[in-house]
């Protein structure tokens, strides 16, 4: 009996992780810390971490739909890059669409972006949306 609730409990579990649903509890996969990690096939790539780089882009999103957003300030022929953490928040638009806001300091700025894949140790958002979509 142990060996069939073990082998359900598993197959119910794979699936769910595995499968690429934000339906129900769809922000709960999201809310972490993801560090940059490529860009690769116009995806943005993030792996799921403990805190941020010091050397390193990032994203934290927050269970209340606000967000950081950790970024680089100076130009990448610098010898010695910075970053610096802007607050904003974050919603979602569709299943797989979210719509990101950002304060810099002395502007506002609203991204959105396609959620491609998202599991427990993986982010990949393609930038931009549809303008068709609702």
């Amino acid at each position: 009996m142990k060996k069939v609730f073990v082998i359900t409990f598993l197959a119910l579990f794979g699936i769910s992780v595995s499968s690429f649903s934000l339906t129900g509890k769809k922000d709960n996969k999201l809310i972490a810390i993801w560090v940059y990690s490529g860009y690769e096939d116009e995806l943005i790539q993030y792996v799921k971490s403990r805190r941020f780089k010091k050397d390193e882009c990032g994203i934290k999103f927050k269970k209340n739909g606000k967000l950081i957003m950790r970024e680089s300030v100076t130009w990448r022929s610098t010898p010695h890059m910075f970053y610096k953490n802007y607050k904003g928040s974050w919603e979602y638009t569709s299943d797989s669409t979210l719509t990101i806001k950002l304060n810099y300091e002395e502007r506002k700025v609203q991204q959105c972006g396609e959620i491609v894949e998202l599991n427990t140790n993986s982010l990949k958002i393609r930038r931009g949306c549809n303008t068709n979509q609702k």
